[in-house]
């Protein structure tokens, strides 16, 4: 759901000095300490800004530059997250490590927002690397920074759509509500027998007292489920300090 982000006023500083050149956002010279980066990060990638290690600059898709002083001057930005948390880049690589993909393997990243796990697959496999990527994406500014970054993307509710068969997923989902149960068991209709999910959830996915959660307990159990909990603070760069595990799935050969 929308939240108000508000912006500090040296936050504020660091912006109202940023150089802006088509499409593009440079900070300055000087190197700023990591929680303050982290606050004008977040201002940034809300606007549709991402960072771009070969220019050094934080490029925008869409209007999101056009809309900076504006922002500025209220102090403040709405963020409709749809409890989006992008995937650290240690957490993506374990993931990807984790999944043990192959080159005949097809993927499926159900829930990939900026394409974090995305680059992971691609730092292992090389762009081409696999069969197939089936890529999926709620939100349109997530979409448009995918599209401008090379990915093939299917806009929509992963949800909503009818399985495809693949080898693999590998994703980090929504956790509100306990949305990542309902990601990991429709992700998991979408694995050929012998394929592996591979998936984020919740710190506490497995020791759920309600009605759903002790389902899901089943489920996994049933599937000789595995189990790695994440250090606490992993996605603390992503805006929020919940924990989390990596639980792995296999789907049984026929």
């Amino acid at each position: 759901m929308p939240k108000t982000l508000t912006i500090s006023e040296e936050v504020k500083a660091v912006l109202r000095a940023a150089t802006l050149t088509d499409g593009a956002l440079h900070l300055g010279p000087e190197q700023l300490d990591r929680p303050l980066y982290v606050a004008v990060n977040k201002v940034i990638e809300a606007l549709g800004g991402k960072w771009n290690r070969g220019k050094r600059c934080h490029l925008f898709t869409g209007d999101g530059l056009a809309e900076l002083q504006g922002v500025l001057d209220a102090g403040k930005i709405v963020v409709d997250k749809f409890g989006y948390f992008p995937t650290p880049e240690p957490i993506a690589r374990q993931l990807v490590q984790l999944a043990e993909i192959e080159a005949h393997h097809s993927i499926l990243e159900p829930s990939a927002g900026q394409g974090h796990i995305l680059r992971a697959i691609e730092a292992e496999m090389g762009r081409n690397g696999t069969a197939e990527i089936i890529c999926i994406e709620l939100q349109a500014k997530n979409c448009e920074v995918l599209r401008a970054g090379g990915w093939d993307v299917i806009e929509g509710d992963f949800l909503a759509l009818e399985p495809q068969q693949v080898d693999r997923v590998i994703q980090n989902p929504p956790f509100e509500r306990q949305q990542d149960i309902d990601h990991v068991l429709a992700a998991f209709r979408w694995l050929k027998p012998g394929g592996r999910l591979v998936s984020v959830m919740c710190g506490n996915a497995l020791d759920r007292s309600n009605k759903k959660g002790e389902a899901f307990q089943r489920f996994f159990e049933l599937h000789q489920g595995r189990m790695i909990r994440n250090p606490e603070g992993s996605f603390k760069e992503s805006g929020t300090g919940v924990s989390t595990i990596i639980v792995v799935i296999d789907k049984p050969l026929l």
